[in-house]
């Protein structure tokens, strides 16, 4: 495996894209240290604690493990299918991302959707969210994502689901 983006040295990860970067290490002193060596030869910054980094925000809980989310896509996509998670009823919500006993079909008889959001805009908004941060709504996406050309009510409930 090979990526121009990524370097590892003694037990630390760099990561580059473009002009921002982020340290890795289960040891802060390492990233301290390699901090202040980058410094000595490259103009840059340190910006403390790693928090946000190209739209995924990082939470370090108290066992050690890190939550990676992405707001900012994840309410983009509320926002484009018309859902309010402080104010849409249970019956909206879901606890799994699609039914675990319906597998979507082409539905050609099937009611026109109701509502006017752009399908394959948030067909692929869904595709990148579960590509970085969630792999666990991958099946329910890449379901949905077969019926971008003629989706159906049923297709556009399907990734209100999903949301």
């Amino acid at each position: 495996f090979f990526d121009t983006c990524v370097f590892t040295k003694k037990g630390i990860i760099l990561v580059l894209y473009v002009d921002d970067g982020i340290l890795i290490s289960p040891s802060k002193s390492l990233i301290n240290e390699e901090i202040k060596s980058l410094m000595d030869n490259v103009d840059l910054t340190d910006d403390g604690e790693l928090k946000d980094y190209l739209g995924t925000r990082f939470v370090e809980h108290d066992d050690g493990s890190i939550e990676l989310t992405q707001p900012n896509m994840i309410n983009r996509i509320l926002k484009l299918v018309n859902l309010d998670p402080d104010n849409d009823t249970p019956k909206t919500l879901r606890d799994t991302p699609a039914s675990p006993t319906h597998l979507l079909d082409k539905d050609p008889d099937g009611k026109p959707r109701q509502q006017n959001w752009d399908y394959r805009g948030v067909i692929g908004c869904l595709s990148y969210l579960q590509a970085m941060i969630r792999p666990d709504i991958t099946m329910a996406v890449q379901q949905c994502a077969r019926f971008c050309n003629e989706p159906t009510k049923e297709h556009e409930e399907a990734v209100k689901r999903i949301c």
